[in-house]
This record gives C-alpha cells, sequence and structure tokens, in this order.
C-alpha cells in the first residue's frame, strides 16, 4: 500500500536530503546499498524538489555524479573492519570509529538526515550531526543486523577458536552470540527512540519500531521494481549457452545474492550435488559474490556457474533464462532478488524465516516457504518442480501476478513513500504544522 499523505500541502521546495549508508560502494554491493543507487537514479527525474547525496564508505573519499541533484558522495573508513579480518566479503565492511569527521563537514547544509543503520561510524555520526544542528531524522530499515550479528559473532568464534571445548563455552554457556545480538538490539531502539520517524519494511520492523516510537510517526518503505528489466520475455537460453556454456538440455536453477553461510547457500548447493549425483540434468547458475563461492566451484564442478556481480540489465535476463529461483537466506529484511525473480517468471523457493517468506503471500500460489537450513526439504522440492511443468508454471504464474499487483516502480517508492515523510518532518521541525490525515502511518 502506498505511504501517500493526502490533504493540503505548501508549495514544494526543494530539499536537500543526506542519506547515510554505512557500506562500502561498489560493483560487488549487495540490496542495500543497489536500493539507494535506484532511489538515486530516480530523483534524478524530479530536479525541481529534491537535491539527493548518498553517503557510501569507499576505498577513496570522492564524488560520483548521477544527475546534477543526486550523487554518491564516498567516505574513506577511519577504522575500517577488512583491517581485523571479521570477514573476506567487501560487501560486510563497515567503519567502526565513533565519529567520522569528513562526514560530518559534508552533512553541512543537508535539510534532513535519513539513515539506513544504527550502529556504525556514519549513523553514529548523522545522529550526532542531526542533534547538535537541529536538523530531522529519518531511518528505514535494510538489514536484520541483529540477527546477522547473532550469527557472524559465533562464526568469527570459530574462526579465532576452532570448533573445540573454548567455542562451546562461549556459545553455550556464555552465549556470546546471543549476547551480542542484544547489545545490538539495544543500540537500535536507543536510535529508533531519537528518530523523527521511521521507514519500516515489513511488519516485525514496524512491531521493533513503535516500541520505541509512536506508532503515527512509522510507515513502510517499499522496495521498488523496473518492469522493463526483469520480465519473462527477456527469456534467452541461447544467449545462456554461448555467453556461460550451459547447454539446453538444463534444469536451472538460479540463486542471486551473497554467497556466503548467512544466505544458506551452502544447503542449496548441497542439494544440487545430490541431484546430480542422482543423474538430474541440473545446473546451478549464481549471481553475487562471496567467501563461499570458491567452495561451491569445488563441490559441483561443471554443474555450476558463479558469474559474480552483474549489472541489472544482465540480471534481468538471467533471471528470465534459468527455469527455477531457490533462495534459502533466513537473514532478510525485504530481498528484492524474490520479485525480481519472480517479475522475470520464476517460480521461487524461499526460506520459511525472515523477510523472504512475508514476500510470498499465498504459499504454494505464488512462491513456496522451506526451512532454509533443510538440505533434504531442498532436494526434494527441486526436484519434484524439475520433473512437473504444470506445477512450476502455476508457481511461476502466480508470483508473476502477486508482483505485478503489489511491486511499485522506483519512481513510485521515491514518490510515495519518502517525499511525504521528508517534507513532513522538515515541516513540522519548522513550526509549519499541516492537518494530514492518519493515512499514510503504517497499520498493522
Amino acid at each position: 500500500m502506498p505511504n501517500a499523505f493526502d490533504g493540503p500541502h505548501p508549495a514544494p521546495r526543494k530539499l536537500s536530503i543526506g542519506v547515510i549508508v554505512d557500506l562500502v560502494w561498489g560493483p560487488w554491493a549487495g540490496g542495500h546499498v543497489k536500493c539507494w543507487e535506484r532511489l538515486a537514479e530516480a530523483a534524478a527525474g524530479l530536479p525541481e524538489e529534491v537535491d539527493l547525496t548518498v553517503h557510501f564508505l569507499g576505498e577513496h573519499s570522492g564524488m560520483v555524479a548521477v544527475a546534477d541533484n543526486a550523487r554518491f558522495r564516498l567516505h574513506r573508513p577511519v577504522l575500517n573492519t577488512k583491517w581485523f579480518g571479521f570477514t573476506q566479503n567487501p560487501q560486510n565492511h563497515t567503519c567502526l570509529a565513533p565519529f567520522h569527521a569528513g562526514l560530518a563537514q559534508s552533512m553541512a547544509g543537508h535539510d534532513i538526515v535519513h539513515a539506513t543503520g544504527a550502529f556504525f561510524s556514519l549513523a553514529k555520526t548523522a545522529l550526532r550531526h542531526a542533534r547538535r544542528n537541529d536538523v530531522p531524522l529519518v531511518y528505514s530499515f535494510h538489514t536484520d543486523t541483529v540477527a546477522y550479528t547473532r550469527h557472524f559473532s559465533k562464526e568469527i568464534l570459530r574462526r579465532w577458536f576452532g570448533d573445540g571445548a573454548l567455542l562451546r563455552f562461549l556459545v553455550d554457556k556464555v552465549r556470546y552470540n546471543e549476547l551480542s545480538g542484544d547489545r545490538m538490539q539495544r543500540v537500535l531502539d536507543h536510535y529508533l527512540a531519537q528518530c523523527d520517524w521511521v521507514l519500516a519494511s515489513k511488519p516485525a520492523d514496524r512491531e521493533t519500531a513503535v516500541r520505541v516510537t509512536r506508532p503515527d510517526r512509522v510507515s513502510y518503505l517499499r522496495r521498488g521494481l523496473d518492469r522493463a528489466v526483469f520480465a519473462p520475455r527477456r527469456r534467452d537460453r541461447e544467449r545462456l549457452l554461448s555467453s556461460y556454456g550451459i547447454p539446453h538440455d538444463r534444469f536451472v536453477v538460479m540463486f542471486a545474492g551473497r554467497v556466503d553461510d548467512a544466505k544458506n547457500v551452502m544447503t542449496l548447493a548441497s542439494s544440487i550435488r545430490r541431484l546430480a549425483d542422482a543423474g538430474a540434468p541440473i545446473h546451478l547458475l549464481i549471481a553475487g559474490s562471496g567467501e563461499r563461492a570458491g567452495d561451491i566451484r569445488a563441490l559441483l564442478g561443471s554443474n555450476v556457474t558463479c558469474v559474480g556481480q552483474v549489472e541489472p540489465d544482465t540480471l534481468g535476463w538471467l533471471y528470465a533464462s534459468a527455469d527455477l529461483f531457490a533462495f534459502p537466506s533466513e537473514f532478510e529484511v525485504t530481498p528484492n532478488v524474490v520479485n525480481e525473480a519472480r517479475a522475470s517468471g520464476l517460480p521461487a523457493l524461499v526460506a520459511d524465516k525472515g523477510g523472504s517468506a512475508e514476500m510470498i503471500h499465498e504459499p504454494g500460489i505464488d512462491g513456496m516457504c522451506l526451512p532454509g537450513s533443510d538440505e533434504t526439504a531442498w532436494t526434494a522440492t527441486i526436484d519434484a518442480l524439475r520433473q512437473d511443468d504444470s506445477r512450476r508454471r502455476a508457481l511461476a504464474e502466480g508470483g508473476t501476478r502477486r508482483v505485478a499487483a503489489v511491486a511499485p516502480g522506483w519512481h513510485d517508492v521515491l514518490r510515495q513513500d519518502l517525499l511525504p515523510v521528508w517534507r513532513r518532518v522538515i515541516e513540522e521541525r519548522a513550526g509549519v504544522r499541516q492537518a494530514y490525515p492518519a493515512a499514510g502511518a503504517a497499520s498493522g
């Protein structure tokens, strides 16, 4: 449902918006970064209404122009997580410094600060700037950092101490990973309580927000979709053969996203291995990068193609040229890859926990939900759909219909979900209080 605020509005003036993303910008970036890339492109079409700067981390400080009124500003990390070896995936790196002076200087002149995280250097600096300069602060959910903390803290302990008695003590007795997640939850609650507005991506986000702020200060931020890029008509098996050598007779299962354990990608890879060993003509196609890519190549050999990070146009025809989309990740907010795949004509299998499952409106009709780490369930379901063209076609058609009904374009997201919120909090901070009805606020 759009979050449009009806009622009288003052004549719009051009807003200077500073969006804060505590991740490194680059071609291998994940959905959080790509969301704001698409919104910056949408902002370029509104030169009279918005001047948008998206602040990312970068290997080097600098500016990347999107349009005269939209740009990415890159800030070099002060205390880079990659120095500590927590993860090898550049998508996960951030800055741990409590304050980033370069960002603080560059935010001068913004009418509003929009944070997309609460935990790391840029987000902390944004909060400090908003407090000191009486600038409105808006927050939007993009990543389930609390759940990721519980997962990755255990993996980091395993990397440091191995799988022995010390790891079991820290995890089972001390509950280090659970306590780390609880601490991150407290940090998030404290941050949200100081925001003028919170944009949820799913009902669970809203529940988190309304614990610490008023329900009428929460609305939804949807994810957009480019229907010219993601469409069934882009299916091209000849191109799949000529570009990647995948034969026509292979049943192609596609995964898109970060290739690591947080996405349960080895569950999927092991399922494909079992089916290939049983004689099924099956192939796994992976779009994305991550530390498990090498393990998957070693496991599957000629039964997998890892294309790495690709541009949206390439991703569109890859989706459409596959036969099934499989996404076992349980740590998701609103993974746009699910809607991209369904819009491209693929039946979708997703994990039954997290934001992926919430995107399946009628399980069995517009997609299917499976236990994320249950290799047996994924193997059986993929094989059943491989052998049942009519069932697969019905799931694909149901998913495509669902996406057509609910997924907006990126311009709609900017116009309906973001601009009304930005204008309202700016006007309220300035003392201009219009009589807006509550239709724009998130409801249960």
